[in-house]
């Protein structure tokens, strides 16, 4: 019985039979094994490395195949139920607001390459730091893995116009096929770009072009070139387009040492004198690594209008932990994990800075080789979400009228016609030789 110990005893004396069960039922299953299957799926866990945990200790638990049907039958629909409770008192919120959505976009695939099962779309109420939605797209509902970002946003916009909210600002990454669909479709949404992503961009560029011969000197200046981006977009508002494209551009007199005589809106550098021995060497000017950096300087990137914002970075670390890249999940056990996720962004979104005793703000100092940092300590992260849904698997009635499911896309091999298990046994054994 998996975590459930049951005693049949019987009197000798006068033969009566009693039956002792060491925890009680839910749903007509040991109150033990649901409660145990909760706790790992709510903490993210794979339920392969809490067997085996509990394997190495001897201690019984349940099968996978029992903790996979608790998961389908009692645990998803609790975790359905919660979500769409808390989403619709984000979405009130912001109906109550009426306010254009200034909304931070990712989508995000299940595997690298060109060969992803699943992409999800999240949207992020930038104001309020909460997700509204999140779109769970199938790779064979669209042409491909490719297109599977931009449906996932048609469906989060779709999902958005249905509660009588609109888009104001839209914060993505430099996604090409959804800037080309916002431009055409929604004119009136002023599309920025994330700026975690548009300095990851310009890294890799600077970072494959310094391993080029000649152009080594410029290895030194790829930390400064991308904290430059960031630079811009701190100090630059939403619609100063020419400002951010003189502040860019001057990038490229900077590392030459020239830092006077940009251009007229911004003349000359604001950092003070830079005398003394450098770390690092001026780029010479007029060579090929100069004229190379310019081009790229000159290709687009001043003429994007970047956010700065960490909350992709959450969004993806919370994706990370409940829905791990490289696992393989089906269509509502993934479904289940990003609401799950969700959950725990919206539950810690408000979290402050941590302070000592005295009052002071809190600070984690590291120390690597090349620089040491700091940055601010949060507050303890909290789990009230993980309370609640554990309240509501003890109120949940198997026979009640559940949410109605969201129906799953066909398998991805359901296209696709295989030879018979015999056939597939003997082409194995007859590859290697193993009849003769």
């Amino acid at each position: 019985m998996g975590t459930m110990v049951i005693v049949n005893a019987e009197c000798y004396s006068c033969g009566k039979m009693w039956k002792w069960e060491s925890q009680p039922y839910f749903h007509r299953t040991p109150a033990g094994n649901v409660l145990l299957s909760a706790s790992t799926l709510f903490a993210g866990g794979s339920w392969k490395k809490v067997e085996r945990i509990l394997g190495n200790l001897r201690v019984a638990c349940i099968s996978e195949q029992t903790f996979y049907g608790i998961q389908r039958t009692i645990l998803q629909p609790v975790i359905e139920k919660k979500w769409v409770q808390d989403q619709q008192k984000v979405v009130q919120q912001l109906v109550a607001a009426a306010t254009p959505l200034t909304l931070a976009g990712d989508g995000r695939a299940d595997s690298p390459g060109h060969s992803a099962k699943y992409g999800v779309y999240t949207g992020l109420e930038v104001k309020i730091n909460k997700i509204v939605d999140l779109e769970l797209v199938q790779s064979n509902e669209v042409k491909s893995s490719y297109h599977m970002e931009l449906e996932g946003f048609k469906r989060l916009q779709a999902f958005l116009a249905s509660n009588g909210l609109d888009i104001g600002k839209l914060i993505t990454d430099r996604h090409l096929q959804l800037a080309k669909y916002v431009r055409e479709n929604s004119p009136t949404i002023l599309h920025t770009y994330d700026v975690w992503h548009l300095a990851k961009s310009v890294q890799k560029k600077i970072h494959a072009l310094a391993k080029q011969k000649s152009f080594e000197d410029l290895l030194v200046w790829e930390r400064s070139i991308t904290n430059h981006v960031y630079w811009v977009a701190s100090s630059t508002k939403d619609e100063e387009g020419d400002p951010r494209e003189a502040k860019w551009t001057s990038l490229v007199n900077h590392i030459q040492g020239i830092h006077e005589g940009h251009s007229e809106l911004f003349p000359r550098c604001l950092h003070g004198d830079l005398q003394g021995e450098r770390p690092k060497k001026w780029l010479k000017t007029g060579t090929i690594v100069t004229e190379k950096l310019d081009d790229e300087a000159s290709e687009g990137h001043q003429e994007d209008v970047i956010w700065k914002t960490n909350f992709i970075l959450g969004i993806l670390s919370r994706r990370d932990q409940f829905a791990p890249k490289m696992r393989s999940y089906k269509y509502h056990g993934m479904l289940s994990r990003l609401h799950l996720a969700a959950l725990h962004y919206n539950a810690n979104s408000d979290r402050k800075q941590a302070t000592t005793k005295k009052g002071e703000k809190r600070y984690a100092i590291s120390k690597p080789k090349y620089k040491p940092g700091a940055a601010s300590v949060k507050e303890p992260r909290i789990h009230s979400y993980v309370v609640e849904l554990m309240a509501d698997i003890s109120e949940y009635e198997s026979d009640a009228s559940p949410l109605p499911r969201q129906p799953s896309p066909p398998p991805l091999t359901s296209s696709h016609v295989y030879p018979s298990r015999e056939e597939i046994i003997q082409r194995h054994r007859s590859r290697f030789s193993l009849d003769q």
